[in-house]
């Protein structure tokens, strides 16, 4: 499960940020698995986090949008790639999952846009179909589910 990940707010001509999200995000999920592969077992899984702006784009998030949608192409390709082997590889994309992280960016777009912290989530989650965010247990489910037998027929896919 490669779940590592950043997501630092940037101009679009901020080029250190743009390096340190790619590297994090995209190299980082590549590497993990490029290391992983010569010990993994035939029949084996992989999941890479990826995220709803993996599909999407957002204001002052162009690194991060990049990156995620780069796990999307890469879990693609690899699942092609190591589907002789039976390995199945798919990718997670969450919208807001209620850590600590989405915390602390709708904290500064708050203080940004000059409203309260309650004011912030209210608009957030206004914006997601079932008007909350996400819970760390759900995404784990999921993982679960992609990670064991019954999923062996599922691979190249990105559930939202």
């Amino acid at each position: 499960v490669n779940s590592a990940g950043v997501c630092d707010e940037n101009e679009p001509e901020d080029l250190d940020n743009w390096h340190k999200v790619i590297s994090i995000n995209l190299n980082g999920t590549f590497y993990v698995t490029s290391l992983c592969l010569p010990l993994m077992a035939d029949g084996g899984r992989i999941v890479n986090m990826s995220s709803i702006l993996g599909r999407a784009g957002k204001v002052r998030n162009t690194a991060y949008c990049a990156s995620k949608h780069g796990i999307i192409g890469m879990t693609k390709a690899l699942a092609l790639d190591l589907a002789p082997r039976r390995i199945t590889v798919n990718a997670i994309l969450p919208a807001w999952i209620d850590t600590p992280m989405l915390q602390g960016e709708l904290a500064a777009q708050a203080r940004i846009a000059g409203i309260s912290h309650e004011q912030i989530l209210r608009n957030a989650k206004k914006k997601l179909p079932l008007r909350r965010f996400i819970q760390g247990d759900e995404v784990a489910a999921m993982v679960r589910y992609l990670a064991s037998p019954q999923a062996s027929g599922v691979t190249a896919q990105s559930l939202m």
